[in-house]
Protein backbone atom coordinates (compact mmCIF):
# COMPACT_ATOMS: atom_id res chain seq x y z
CA UNK A 1 0.00 0.00 0.00
CA UNK A 2 2.77 2.41 0.92
CA UNK A 3 4.58 1.73 -2.39
CA UNK A 4 1.39 2.47 -4.31
CA UNK A 5 0.93 5.81 -2.52
CA UNK A 6 4.54 6.77 -3.37
CA UNK A 7 3.95 5.96 -7.07
CA UNK A 8 0.83 8.14 -7.11
CA UNK A 9 2.63 11.09 -5.48
CA UNK A 10 5.53 10.74 -7.99
CA UNK A 11 3.09 10.69 -10.91
CA UNK A 12 1.39 13.95 -9.87
CA UNK A 13 4.73 15.62 -9.14
CA UNK A 14 5.95 14.73 -12.61
CA UNK A 15 2.69 15.94 -14.14
CA UNK A 16 2.78 19.37 -12.42
CA UNK A 17 6.53 19.76 -13.06
CA UNK A 18 6.01 19.29 -16.80
CA UNK A 19 3.21 21.80 -16.75
CA UNK A 20 5.45 24.34 -14.95
CA UNK A 21 8.32 23.79 -17.41
CA UNK A 22 6.03 24.55 -20.33
CA UNK A 23 4.74 27.69 -18.54
CA UNK A 24 8.16 29.34 -18.10
CA UNK A 25 9.22 28.75 -21.68
CA UNK A 26 11.74 31.52 -22.61
CA UNK A 27 10.67 34.46 -24.73
CA UNK A 28 13.04 36.79 -26.61
CA UNK A 29 12.14 40.34 -27.41
CA UNK A 30 14.28 42.62 -29.58
CA UNK A 31 14.39 45.78 -31.65
CA UNK A 32 16.36 48.93 -32.39
CA UNK A 33 17.37 51.55 -29.81
CA UNK A 34 19.60 53.85 -31.81
CA UNK A 35 20.81 54.66 -35.30
CA UNK A 36 23.20 51.72 -35.14
CA UNK A 37 22.17 50.08 -31.89
CA UNK A 38 19.89 47.10 -31.22
CA UNK A 39 18.49 45.43 -28.12
CA UNK A 40 17.33 41.99 -27.06
CA UNK A 41 15.82 40.64 -23.88
CA UNK A 42 15.70 36.95 -23.05
CA UNK A 43 13.11 36.48 -20.33
CA UNK A 44 14.80 33.31 -19.10
CA UNK A 45 18.19 34.95 -18.49
CA UNK A 46 16.52 38.28 -17.65
CA UNK A 47 19.49 40.10 -19.27
CA UNK A 48 18.94 43.13 -21.48
CA UNK A 49 21.67 43.10 -24.14
CA UNK A 50 22.41 46.27 -26.09
CA UNK A 51 24.71 45.87 -29.11
CA UNK A 52 26.02 47.82 -32.04
CA UNK A 53 27.79 51.15 -32.28
CA UNK A 54 27.16 54.75 -31.35
CA UNK A 55 24.61 56.17 -28.93
CA UNK A 56 21.51 54.67 -27.38
CA UNK A 57 18.52 56.88 -28.07
CA UNK A 58 17.47 59.49 -25.48
CA UNK A 59 13.95 58.80 -24.17
CA UNK A 60 11.90 61.68 -22.80
CA UNK A 61 8.79 59.59 -22.16
CA UNK A 62 8.44 56.07 -20.77
CA UNK A 63 6.22 55.15 -23.74
CA UNK A 64 9.28 55.59 -25.95
CA UNK A 65 11.44 53.06 -24.05
CA UNK A 66 11.19 49.78 -26.07
CA UNK A 67 11.62 47.45 -23.09
CA UNK A 68 9.77 49.53 -20.49
CA UNK A 69 6.84 47.11 -20.22
CA UNK A 70 9.32 44.28 -19.43
CA UNK A 71 11.37 46.29 -16.90
CA UNK A 72 10.24 44.24 -13.88
CA UNK A 73 11.85 41.12 -15.35
CA UNK A 74 15.24 42.74 -16.10
CA UNK A 75 17.90 41.78 -13.55
CA UNK A 76 21.00 42.55 -15.66
CA UNK A 77 22.13 44.87 -18.46
CA UNK A 78 25.00 44.15 -20.83
CA UNK A 79 26.22 47.02 -23.02
CA UNK A 80 28.66 46.17 -25.82
CA UNK A 81 32.00 47.91 -26.39
CA UNK A 82 30.75 49.70 -29.49
CA UNK A 83 28.12 51.73 -27.64
CA UNK A 84 29.33 55.27 -26.86
CA UNK A 85 26.42 56.72 -24.91
CA UNK A 86 23.88 55.34 -22.47
CA UNK A 87 20.90 57.46 -23.41
CA UNK A 88 18.46 59.36 -21.27
CA UNK A 89 16.19 57.09 -19.18
CA UNK A 90 17.74 53.92 -20.66
CA UNK A 91 17.08 51.87 -17.50
CA UNK A 92 14.45 54.12 -15.99
CA UNK A 93 12.66 52.38 -13.09
CA UNK A 94 14.23 48.97 -13.73
CA UNK A 95 13.62 48.28 -10.06
CA UNK A 96 14.87 44.65 -10.12
CA UNK A 97 18.15 45.45 -11.86
CA UNK A 98 21.13 44.13 -9.86
CA UNK A 99 24.06 44.22 -12.31
CA UNK A 100 25.34 46.37 -15.18
CA UNK A 101 28.15 45.46 -17.57
CA UNK A 102 29.27 48.70 -19.23
CA UNK A 103 31.28 48.50 -22.45
CA UNK A 104 34.66 50.16 -22.71
CA UNK A 105 33.45 52.55 -25.43
CA UNK A 106 30.89 54.37 -23.26
CA UNK A 107 31.81 58.05 -22.83
CA UNK A 108 28.60 59.49 -21.37
CA UNK A 109 25.76 58.41 -19.11
CA UNK A 110 22.57 60.30 -19.85
CA UNK A 111 20.05 62.03 -17.63
CA UNK A 112 18.10 59.59 -15.42
CA UNK A 113 19.78 56.66 -17.19
CA UNK A 114 19.51 54.44 -14.09
CA UNK A 115 16.81 56.42 -12.27
CA UNK A 116 14.98 54.30 -9.69
CA UNK A 117 17.14 51.16 -10.04
CA UNK A 118 16.59 50.55 -6.36
CA UNK A 119 18.25 47.12 -6.14
CA UNK A 120 21.48 48.00 -7.95
CA UNK A 121 24.25 47.49 -5.32
CA UNK A 122 27.26 48.62 -7.37
CA UNK A 123 28.40 49.76 -10.77
CA UNK A 124 31.76 50.21 -12.49
CA UNK A 125 32.00 53.39 -14.53
CA UNK A 126 34.39 52.89 -17.43
CA UNK A 127 37.61 54.83 -17.81
CA UNK A 128 36.35 56.41 -21.04
CA UNK A 129 33.33 58.07 -19.41
CA UNK A 130 33.64 61.85 -19.36
CA UNK A 131 30.09 62.89 -18.47
CA UNK A 132 27.58 61.71 -15.88
CA UNK A 133 24.42 63.71 -16.42
CA UNK A 134 21.90 64.90 -13.85
CA UNK A 135 19.90 62.34 -11.88
CA UNK A 136 21.77 59.52 -13.65
CA UNK A 137 21.56 57.26 -10.57
CA UNK A 138 18.71 59.02 -8.79
CA UNK A 139 17.10 56.86 -6.09
CA UNK A 140 19.46 53.92 -6.56
CA UNK A 141 18.83 53.27 -2.91
CA UNK A 142 20.91 50.05 -2.69
CA UNK A 143 24.03 51.60 -4.26
CA UNK A 144 26.77 51.45 -1.62
CA UNK A 145 29.81 52.81 -3.43
CA UNK A 146 30.78 54.58 -6.60
CA UNK A 147 34.16 55.13 -8.24
CA UNK A 148 34.64 58.33 -10.24
CA UNK A 149 37.41 57.66 -12.81
CA UNK A 150 39.87 60.41 -13.82
CA UNK A 151 38.27 60.63 -17.27
CA UNK A 152 35.10 62.22 -15.84
CA UNK A 153 34.98 65.98 -16.46
CA UNK A 154 31.34 66.70 -15.63
CA UNK A 155 28.92 65.37 -13.01
CA UNK A 156 25.31 66.49 -13.24
CA UNK A 157 23.17 67.91 -10.49
CA UNK A 158 21.67 65.28 -8.19
CA UNK A 159 23.38 62.46 -10.08
CA UNK A 160 23.37 60.28 -6.93
CA UNK A 161 20.47 61.80 -5.01
CA UNK A 162 18.53 59.27 -2.94
CA UNK A 163 21.35 56.74 -2.78
CA UNK A 164 20.55 56.11 0.88
CA UNK A 165 22.98 53.21 1.24
CA UNK A 166 25.95 55.16 -0.14
CA UNK A 167 28.99 54.59 2.06
CA UNK A 168 31.93 55.45 -0.17
CA UNK A 169 32.74 57.75 -3.06
CA UNK A 170 36.07 56.83 -4.63
CA UNK A 171 37.81 59.50 -6.67
CA UNK A 172 41.25 59.64 -8.20
CA UNK A 173 42.07 63.34 -7.81
CA UNK A 174 40.25 65.43 -5.20
CA UNK A 175 41.45 68.73 -6.66
CA UNK A 176 40.25 67.83 -10.14
CA UNK A 177 36.97 66.52 -8.76
CA UNK A 178 36.37 69.79 -6.88
CA UNK A 179 36.99 71.76 -10.05
CA UNK A 180 34.64 69.52 -12.03
CA UNK A 181 31.92 69.54 -9.44
CA UNK A 182 32.13 73.25 -8.69
CA UNK A 183 32.41 74.50 -12.25
CA UNK A 184 29.66 72.40 -13.79
CA UNK A 185 26.95 72.34 -11.14
CA UNK A 186 24.95 74.44 -8.76
CA UNK A 187 24.05 71.42 -6.67
CA UNK A 188 25.90 68.39 -5.41
CA UNK A 189 25.40 65.06 -7.19
CA UNK A 190 25.03 63.56 -3.69
CA UNK A 191 22.50 66.05 -2.24
CA UNK A 192 19.82 64.60 0.02
CA UNK A 193 21.59 61.32 0.68
CA UNK A 194 20.52 61.81 4.26
CA UNK A 195 17.25 60.93 5.88
CA UNK A 196 16.10 60.86 9.47
CA UNK A 197 17.05 57.24 10.11
CA UNK A 198 20.29 57.21 8.09
CA UNK A 199 23.19 59.20 9.49
CA UNK A 200 25.84 58.66 6.87
CA UNK A 201 24.35 60.69 4.02
CA UNK A 202 26.87 60.97 1.20
CA UNK A 203 29.17 58.60 3.07
CA UNK A 204 32.94 58.96 2.88
CA UNK A 205 35.24 60.38 0.26
CA UNK A 206 38.16 58.24 -0.86
CA UNK A 207 41.15 59.23 -2.96
CA UNK A 208 43.09 56.29 -4.35
CA UNK A 209 41.66 54.08 -1.62
CA UNK A 210 42.46 56.47 1.25
CA UNK A 211 39.58 58.03 3.15
CA UNK A 212 39.56 61.83 3.02
CA UNK A 213 39.32 63.38 6.48
CA UNK A 214 40.90 66.76 5.75
CA UNK A 215 39.15 68.34 2.78
CA UNK A 216 41.39 70.86 1.00
CA UNK A 217 39.57 73.01 -1.52
CA UNK A 218 42.15 73.81 -4.24
CA UNK A 219 43.45 77.36 -4.61
CA UNK A 220 41.73 79.16 -7.45
CA UNK A 221 38.26 78.09 -6.33
CA UNK A 222 36.43 81.08 -4.86
CA UNK A 223 32.91 79.71 -4.55
CA UNK A 224 31.68 76.46 -3.03
CA UNK A 225 28.27 75.84 -4.66
CA UNK A 226 25.07 74.62 -3.11
CA UNK A 227 25.21 71.13 -1.54
CA UNK A 228 28.77 70.50 -2.72
CA UNK A 229 29.71 68.19 0.18
CA UNK A 230 26.31 67.49 1.66
CA UNK A 231 26.41 64.49 3.99
CA UNK A 232 30.08 63.46 3.78
CA UNK A 233 30.38 62.27 7.35
CA UNK A 234 34.07 61.27 7.18
CA UNK A 235 35.32 64.85 6.74
CA UNK A 236 36.74 66.14 10.04
CA UNK A 237 38.35 69.39 8.85
CA UNK A 238 38.10 71.76 5.88
CA UNK A 239 40.69 74.08 4.37
CA UNK A 240 39.57 76.61 1.75
CA UNK A 241 42.13 79.39 1.45
CA UNK A 242 40.70 81.41 -1.44
CA UNK A 243 36.96 80.80 -1.05
CA UNK A 244 34.76 83.90 -0.71
CA UNK A 245 31.24 82.45 -0.94
CA UNK A 246 29.78 79.23 0.48
CA UNK A 247 26.46 77.99 -0.91
CA UNK A 248 23.30 76.53 0.59
CA UNK A 249 23.76 73.19 2.38
CA UNK A 250 27.41 73.12 1.20
CA UNK A 251 28.61 71.13 4.25
CA UNK A 252 25.29 70.16 5.79
CA UNK A 253 25.20 66.81 7.60
CA UNK A 254 29.00 66.53 7.68
CA UNK A 255 28.81 64.81 11.03
CA UNK A 256 32.57 64.42 11.47
CA UNK A 257 33.29 68.17 11.63
CA UNK A 258 34.18 69.41 15.12
CA UNK A 259 35.84 72.75 14.32
CA UNK A 260 35.75 75.23 11.44
CA UNK A 261 38.08 78.13 10.67
CA UNK A 262 36.95 80.43 7.88
CA UNK A 263 39.76 82.19 6.00
CA UNK A 264 39.86 85.97 5.69
CA UNK A 265 38.13 86.77 2.42
CA UNK A 266 34.91 84.79 2.93
CA UNK A 267 32.06 87.27 2.52
CA UNK A 268 28.93 85.10 2.53
CA UNK A 269 27.64 81.96 4.25
CA UNK A 270 24.26 80.93 2.93
CA UNK A 271 21.18 78.91 3.85
CA UNK A 272 21.84 75.87 6.06
CA UNK A 273 25.52 75.79 5.11
CA UNK A 274 26.45 73.72 8.17
CA UNK A 275 23.03 72.49 9.22
CA UNK A 276 22.96 69.10 10.97
CA UNK A 277 26.72 69.06 11.60
CA UNK A 278 25.97 67.25 14.81
CA UNK A 279 29.53 67.24 16.23
CA UNK A 280 30.48 70.84 15.36
CA UNK A 281 31.72 72.55 18.51
CA UNK A 282 33.85 75.58 17.54
CA UNK A 283 33.59 78.15 14.73
CA UNK A 284 36.07 80.92 13.83
CA UNK A 285 34.59 83.69 11.65
CA UNK A 286 36.64 86.29 9.70
CA UNK A 287 36.15 90.06 9.68
CA UNK A 288 35.45 89.91 5.93
CA UNK A 289 32.16 88.06 6.49
CA UNK A 290 29.16 90.32 5.85
CA UNK A 291 26.23 88.00 5.04
CA UNK A 292 24.56 85.14 6.93
CA UNK A 293 21.70 83.03 5.58
CA UNK A 294 19.01 81.30 7.63
CA UNK A 295 19.64 78.03 9.49
CA UNK A 296 23.43 78.30 9.04
CA UNK A 297 24.16 76.13 12.07
CA UNK A 298 20.72 74.62 12.59
CA UNK A 299 20.69 71.33 14.54
CA UNK A 300 24.31 71.86 15.57
CA UNK A 301 23.60 70.91 19.16
CA UNK A 302 27.27 70.44 20.07
CA UNK A 303 28.15 74.06 19.17
CA UNK A 304 29.63 75.82 22.22
CA UNK A 305 32.04 78.54 20.99
CA UNK A 306 32.06 81.12 18.18
CA UNK A 307 35.10 83.37 17.71
CA UNK A 308 34.63 86.68 15.82
CA UNK A 309 36.88 89.64 15.00
CA UNK A 310 34.61 92.51 13.95
CA UNK A 311 35.30 95.79 15.70
CA UNK A 312 32.68 97.72 13.70
CA UNK A 313 29.89 97.08 11.17
CA UNK A 314 28.88 93.84 12.88
CA UNK A 315 26.60 91.88 10.52
CA UNK A 316 23.12 90.96 11.69
CA UNK A 317 21.92 87.41 12.29
CA UNK A 318 18.53 86.01 11.41
CA UNK A 319 16.25 84.68 14.13
CA UNK A 320 16.58 81.18 12.67
CA UNK A 321 20.34 80.86 12.40
CA UNK A 322 20.35 78.26 15.17
CA UNK A 323 17.77 76.29 17.10
CA UNK A 324 19.98 75.59 20.10
CA UNK A 325 18.21 76.48 23.34
CA UNK A 326 19.10 78.34 25.36
CA UNK A 327 21.33 80.23 22.95
CA UNK A 328 23.27 81.52 25.94
CA UNK A 329 24.91 78.06 26.01
CA UNK A 330 26.93 79.33 23.03
CA UNK A 331 29.86 81.55 24.05
CA UNK A 332 30.68 84.40 21.66
CA UNK A 333 34.35 85.42 21.87
CA UNK A 334 34.76 89.04 20.70
CA UNK A 335 37.73 91.44 20.38
CA UNK A 336 38.83 93.31 23.46
CA UNK A 337 36.59 96.16 24.50
CA UNK A 338 33.81 95.39 22.00
CA UNK A 339 31.29 93.64 24.26
CA UNK A 340 28.93 96.67 24.22
CA UNK A 341 28.90 96.66 20.40
CA UNK A 342 27.85 93.00 20.25
CA UNK A 343 25.20 93.46 22.91
CA UNK A 344 23.60 96.04 20.62
CA UNK A 345 24.09 94.06 17.37
CA UNK A 346 21.12 92.19 15.93
CA UNK A 347 20.70 88.67 17.46
CA UNK A 348 24.24 88.43 18.83
CA UNK A 349 22.96 89.52 22.24
CA UNK A 350 21.36 86.11 22.81
CA UNK A 351 24.79 84.48 23.21
CA UNK A 352 27.05 84.64 26.24
CA UNK A 353 29.51 87.34 25.15
CA UNK A 354 33.08 87.44 26.46
CA UNK A 355 36.09 89.31 25.17
CA UNK A 356 39.58 87.93 24.93
CA UNK A 357 40.99 89.86 27.88
CA UNK A 358 43.79 87.84 29.44
CA UNK A 359 43.59 89.68 32.75
CA UNK A 360 42.45 93.00 34.22
CA UNK A 361 42.38 94.96 37.47
CA UNK A 362 43.18 98.29 39.12
CA UNK A 363 46.51 100.12 39.25
CA UNK A 364 45.73 103.61 40.56
CA UNK A 365 47.48 105.45 43.38
CA UNK A 366 44.02 106.05 44.83
CA UNK A 367 42.82 102.50 44.23
CA UNK A 368 40.41 102.19 41.35
CA UNK A 369 41.09 105.59 39.79
CA UNK A 370 43.02 103.65 37.14
CA UNK A 371 42.21 100.28 35.62
CA UNK A 372 44.18 97.98 33.35
CA UNK A 373 43.43 95.13 30.99
CA UNK A 374 45.62 92.89 28.88
CA UNK A 375 44.15 91.67 25.63
CA UNK A 376 45.76 90.30 22.48
CA UNK A 377 49.20 91.48 23.56
CA UNK A 378 48.04 95.04 24.36
CA UNK A 379 48.17 96.39 27.92
CA UNK A 380 45.79 99.33 28.28
CA UNK A 381 45.80 101.73 31.25
CA UNK A 382 42.61 103.82 31.63
CA UNK A 383 41.19 106.33 34.08
CA UNK A 384 42.24 109.59 35.71
CA UNK A 385 45.25 110.43 37.88
CA UNK A 386 48.48 108.73 38.94
CA UNK A 387 49.55 105.10 38.90
CA UNK A 388 50.69 103.40 42.05
CA UNK A 389 54.46 102.99 42.61
CA UNK A 390 55.67 99.38 42.71
CA UNK A 391 58.76 98.60 44.76
CA UNK A 392 58.65 94.81 44.54
CA UNK A 393 58.36 93.28 41.08
CA UNK A 394 55.87 90.66 42.24
CA UNK A 395 53.50 93.46 43.26
CA UNK A 396 53.17 94.64 39.65
CA UNK A 397 49.71 93.32 38.68
CA UNK A 398 50.73 92.26 35.15
CA UNK A 399 54.15 90.92 36.19
CA UNK A 400 53.27 87.32 35.35
CA UNK A 401 52.17 88.39 31.86
CA UNK A 402 55.14 90.65 31.07
CA UNK A 403 56.47 88.31 28.38
CA UNK A 404 53.22 88.51 26.38
CA UNK A 405 52.94 92.32 26.44
CA UNK A 406 53.74 93.71 22.99
CA UNK A 407 51.98 97.07 23.11
CA UNK A 408 51.24 99.54 25.90
CA UNK A 409 48.47 102.10 25.50
CA UNK A 410 48.12 104.69 28.27
CA UNK A 411 44.91 106.61 27.67
CA UNK A 412 44.17 110.30 28.19
CA UNK A 413 43.64 111.15 31.85
CA UNK A 414 46.61 109.23 33.26
CA UNK A 415 49.15 111.64 34.83
CA UNK A 416 51.96 109.48 36.23
CA UNK A 417 53.66 106.21 35.32
CA UNK A 418 54.67 104.51 38.56
CA UNK A 419 58.03 103.03 39.61
CA UNK A 420 59.01 99.83 37.77
CA UNK A 421 55.64 99.89 36.01
CA UNK A 422 56.70 98.07 32.84
CA UNK A 423 60.06 96.69 33.87
CA UNK A 424 61.24 93.58 32.01
CA UNK A 425 58.50 93.66 29.39
CA UNK A 426 61.03 92.09 27.07
CA UNK A 427 58.72 91.76 24.03
CA UNK A 428 57.36 95.29 24.20
CA UNK A 429 57.67 97.01 20.79
CA UNK A 430 55.18 99.91 20.96
CA UNK A 431 54.24 102.53 23.57
CA UNK A 432 51.52 105.19 23.30
CA UNK A 433 51.62 107.96 25.95
CA UNK A 434 48.85 110.57 26.52
CA UNK A 435 49.11 114.35 26.54
CA UNK A 436 47.94 114.34 30.17
CA UNK A 437 51.09 112.56 31.34
CA UNK A 438 53.40 114.68 33.52
CA UNK A 439 55.81 112.21 35.17
CA UNK A 440 57.64 108.98 34.30
CA UNK A 441 59.09 107.24 37.34
CA UNK A 442 62.25 105.22 37.98
CA UNK A 443 62.84 102.18 35.76
CA UNK A 444 59.38 102.62 34.25
CA UNK A 445 60.65 101.08 30.99
CA UNK A 446 63.76 99.46 32.41
CA UNK A 447 64.97 96.28 30.69
CA UNK A 448 62.40 96.58 27.87
CA UNK A 449 64.96 95.09 25.54
CA UNK A 450 62.84 95.01 22.34
CA UNK A 451 61.46 98.57 22.44
CA UNK A 452 62.72 100.45 19.30
CA UNK A 453 61.21 103.93 19.71
CA UNK A 454 59.63 106.13 22.38
CA UNK A 455 57.59 109.31 21.88
CA UNK A 456 57.49 111.50 25.02
CA UNK A 457 54.70 114.12 24.96
CA UNK A 458 55.53 117.73 25.81
CA UNK A 459 53.26 117.51 28.89
CA UNK A 460 55.93 115.41 30.68
CA UNK A 461 58.00 117.62 33.00
CA UNK A 462 59.75 114.98 35.08
CA UNK A 463 61.60 111.75 34.26
CA UNK A 464 63.26 109.78 37.01
CA UNK A 465 66.72 108.24 36.69
CA UNK A 466 67.09 105.09 34.61
CA UNK A 467 63.52 105.26 33.30
CA UNK A 468 64.85 103.69 30.06
CA UNK A 469 67.69 101.75 31.67
CA UNK A 470 69.08 98.80 29.67
CA UNK A 471 67.02 99.25 26.49
CA UNK A 472 69.53 98.24 23.80
CA UNK A 473 66.95 98.24 20.96
CA UNK A 474 65.80 101.79 21.75
CA UNK A 475 67.51 103.87 19.07
CA UNK A 476 65.10 106.81 18.67
CA UNK A 477 63.45 109.02 21.30
CA UNK A 478 61.10 111.73 20.04
CA UNK A 479 60.48 114.88 22.13
CA UNK A 480 58.90 118.27 21.45
CA UNK A 481 59.86 120.56 24.32
CA UNK A 482 61.05 124.04 23.40
CA UNK A 483 62.87 126.86 25.21
CA UNK A 484 62.62 126.91 28.98
CA UNK A 485 60.19 123.96 28.98
CA UNK A 486 63.03 121.54 28.17
CA UNK A 487 63.51 119.46 31.38
CA UNK A 488 66.82 118.30 32.80
CA UNK A 489 68.13 115.06 31.39
CA UNK A 490 67.60 112.31 33.99
CA UNK A 491 70.67 110.80 35.60
CA UNK A 492 71.88 107.39 34.37
CA UNK A 493 69.40 107.45 31.57
CA UNK A 494 71.13 104.77 29.52
CA UNK A 495 74.62 104.00 30.78
CA UNK A 496 75.10 100.85 28.66
CA UNK A 497 74.18 102.03 25.17
CA UNK A 498 74.27 105.85 25.12
CA UNK A 499 76.00 106.19 21.76
CA UNK A 500 73.25 104.25 19.96
CA UNK A 501 70.37 106.56 20.91
CA UNK A 502 69.15 109.48 18.84
CA UNK A 503 67.07 112.30 20.29
CA UNK A 504 64.70 113.88 17.79
CA UNK A 505 64.26 117.52 18.84
CA UNK A 506 62.53 120.54 17.27
CA UNK A 507 64.77 122.35 14.82
CA UNK A 508 66.42 125.45 16.28
CA UNK A 509 66.25 124.17 19.87
CA UNK A 510 69.71 122.60 20.15
CA UNK A 511 70.92 125.25 22.58
CA UNK A 512 68.08 124.59 25.01
CA UNK A 513 68.78 120.84 25.01
CA UNK A 514 72.56 121.34 25.37
CA UNK A 515 71.92 123.55 28.38
CA UNK A 516 70.02 120.72 30.08
CA UNK A 517 72.68 118.10 29.35
CA UNK A 518 70.87 116.02 26.72
CA UNK A 519 73.81 116.17 24.33
CA UNK A 520 75.98 114.17 26.75
CA UNK A 521 73.99 111.02 26.12
CA UNK A 522 72.19 111.51 22.81
CA UNK A 523 72.92 112.36 19.20
CA UNK A 524 70.59 115.14 18.07
CA UNK A 525 68.34 114.71 15.05
CA UNK A 526 66.52 117.89 14.04
CA UNK A 527 62.84 117.71 13.14
CA UNK A 528 61.27 120.41 10.92
CA UNK A 529 62.63 123.76 9.61
CA UNK A 530 64.10 126.30 9.27
CA UNK A 531 66.70 125.16 6.73
CA UNK A 532 69.82 126.75 5.33
CA UNK A 533 69.90 126.66 1.53
CA UNK A 534 73.16 127.18 -0.35
CA UNK A 535 73.64 127.04 -4.10
CA UNK A 536 76.34 127.08 -6.74
CA UNK A 537 75.11 129.43 -9.48
CA UNK A 538 78.22 129.33 -11.66
CA UNK A 539 76.25 127.36 -14.20
CA UNK A 540 72.58 128.21 -13.92
CA UNK A 541 71.59 125.19 -15.95
CA UNK A 542 73.39 122.62 -13.79
CA UNK A 543 73.95 124.49 -10.52
CA UNK A 544 74.02 122.53 -7.25
CA UNK A 545 71.72 123.24 -4.30
CA UNK A 546 72.41 121.90 -0.79
CA UNK A 547 69.76 121.97 1.95
CA UNK A 548 70.83 121.46 5.55
CA UNK A 549 68.82 121.80 8.76
CA UNK A 550 69.89 124.65 10.99
CA UNK A 551 70.73 123.72 14.60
Amino acid sequence: MAHRIHRIIFFFALLFGCARMSYVRAAVYSGTCGANATWSLNTQTAILVISGTGAIDDYTNTNQIPWYSYRSSIIGVSISNGITRIGQATCYNCFNLTSVSMGTGVTSIGTSAFYGCSKLPSITIGNQVTTIEQSAFYNCSALKSITIPPSVTSIGTSAFVGCWAMESVYITDLAAWCHINFSSNTSSPFYRNTRSDVAHGGGNLYVNGTKVTTLRIPDGITEIPHRAFFGFMGITSIQFNQVTTIGNHAFAACHGLTSLTFPEGVTAINYNTFGNCSQLQTIYLPASLTTFGDYVWWNCDALTDIYVSWTENIPSLSTSITDKYPQSDITLHVPCGTIPLYKEAMRWWSYTIVDETVASGTCGADGDNLTWNLCDGTLTISGTGAMVHYWAYEDIPWWNYRGSIQRIVIEEGVTTIGNHAFVQCSNLTSVSLPNTLTAISVLAFGHCTSLPTLVIPSSVTFMAGMFIHNTPSLTDVYVSWTGDAVPDMPADIHPHDASQKRLHIPCGQAGAYVAKGWNTKFTFIYEGGPYTITGNAADAATGNVTITPAP
